[in-house]
């Protein structure tokens, strides 16, 4: 027995330390963001002219605001009058016009 004292000792069975773990680069995954479907705009029915008639005024509103929307996104207010002010029909545009200030060649 005295020959084994010299010898040092190596743990067996379940003694033993577990392996260190495998050094792994770390590389960062890529994140890509979802691509959007495609952009499909409704094409909607150019609004008839406005003739300045009451009764007819919300349904031009309506038309016209809906039209705006889905044609011109993003368009702005200037452009939104004028467009509107193309739409008025015959003397109504004159009047219109005359009412709010703006030059008129008759």
């Amino acid at each position: 027995m005295t020959q084994l004292q010299g010898v040092p000792r190596q743990p067996t069975g379940t003694n033993r330390q577990p392996p260190p773990p495998p050094t792994v680069p770390v590389v960062p995954i890529a994140r890509t963001s979802p691509t959007a479907p495609p952009t499909v705009r409704v094409k909607l029915a150019k609004p008839d002219k406005f003739d300045g008639k009451k009764d007819k005024s919300t349904t031009f509103k309506v038309a016209i605001t809906q039209y705006l929307r889905a044609t011109y996104p993003g368009i702005s207010d200037n452009d939104k009058i004028a467009f509107i002010i193309s739409y008025l029909d015959g003397n109504f545009t004159t009047h219109y016009l005359l009412a709010y200030g703006c030059k008129v060649d008759v």
